[in-house]
């Protein structure tokens, strides 16, 4: 769909880099001057450059199927465009898995656990969200008895449109960390400590681990599976040490290799599989898949942690000082997002 108003004639803009963002190509119909607009991180106003001035944000106003006279309205994009499900933002606040539009705005819960009574002998709690594109949820529920002791860690899934919970694991009940593939038939998920990654079909529950850890000092974790599906990135922390590599490895376990030199935890891809985003529990870095070109992103004197690239590949969400920012990488601004929130998974289904 196209629209325009008196100032601004919109024409659709197209590119590879962009092609899941929505973007448009303003003519000044009283300078005959071109510009590109993009739409701000909250979804609702969009900016725009003419001549290397910068105007906006603006808000929005839309009016589909119809030529608006008055204000600056809308952008852009096919009608196949306008229709792709706009990304979500789900956090753990607590011990329940929330979700907000990206905007961070019309937060609700979608995963509490049960009420604790005096008879219980667990009490409950889920960390770890991960989304499939078809809309399932992968989660970490963490059982903690109520007499005190050692918890335990289980993977479930948890179906769009059906409570039905289908309970995953690598074993020794401290799975945790889940990553969908993204045919959405596997999950990748960690053993906890001493344990290996694995890969886990959702159907049946058949496991394969893929990684060996090389000594009892090591422990792989946070794996992330790449949008092709052909790799997982992981995090090997030595406890020796107290460092953490990245590497990448086959979903069959075959041609390990590292990809980092440097502290690095909480591997995340971009949508194109280019890149990798990850933090050293202080700033956040961006390395090529091939280990080249290792960037630094932010510098705050405050820790930043756990990046999840959206979507689009324009925003980085991650953890500062106990809520959710991100990072627009096109303009480098920085925007608190959801206050009292960790572990942010973008959600698309």
């Amino acid at each position: 769909m196209i629209f325009w108003d008196r100032r601004f004639k919109l024409q659709k803009r197209a590119s590879a880099h962009q092609a899941r963002s929505w973007s448009a190509a303003f003519t000044s119909q009283s300078h005959r001057r071109r510009a590109l607009a993009t739409w701000t991180t909250d979804a609702w106003r969009i900016e725009w450059a003419i001549g290397g001035r910068t105007f906006g944000p603006r808000p929005v106003r839309v009016a589909a199927g119809a030529i608006a006279s008055t204000a600056v309205i809308v952008c852009c994009g096919s009608a196949d465009a306008a229709q792709q499900p706009v990304p979500q933002i789900s956090f753990v606040r607590g011990d329940s898995v929330f979700v907000a539009s990206r905007a961070g705005t019309a937060v609700k819960a979608i995963l509490r656990p049960p009420r604790l009574r005096k008879s219980d002998l667990y009490s409950y709690s889920y960390s770890d969200p991960a989304w499939s594109r078809s809309g399932s949820l992968a989660v970490t529920r963490i059982e903690s008895p109520q007499a005190g002791g050692h918890d335990y860690a289980e993977v479930l899934v948890v179906r769009p449109r059906r409570p039905r919970r289908l309970l995953l694991g690598c074993g020794a009940n401290e799975d945790d960390e889940p990553s969908w593939a993204p045919d959405g038939r596997r999950v990748a998920d960690a053993g906890g400590v001493l344990g290996p990654i694995c890969v886990v079909r959702v159907s049946d529950g058949r496991l394969i681990p893929i990684t060996t850890p090389p000594s009892f000092a090591f422990t792989d974790e946070t794996p992330a599976w790449s949008p092709d599906g052909q790799t997982i990135a992981f995090a090997r922390y030595d406890d020796d040490t107290g460092s953490s590599r990245i590497f990448l490895i086959r979903p069959d376990g075959k041609a390990q290799k590292q990809l980092t030199q440097v502290d690095s935890y909480n591997p995340s891809w971009s949508p194109d599989g280019h890149r990798i985003v990850f933090d050293d529990r202080g700033d956040l870095y961006v390395i090529n898949a091939d280990g080249s070109d290792l960037q630094r992103l932010t510098s705050a004197p405050q820790k930043e942690f756990d990046p999840a690239w959206s979507p689009t590949g324009r925003i980085i969400a991650f953890v500062r000082r106990g809520a959710i920012w991100t990072l627009d990488l096109h303009t480098h601004r920085q925007r608190l997002l959801v206050r009292h929130a960790t572990q942010p998974a973008w959600k698309t289904g």
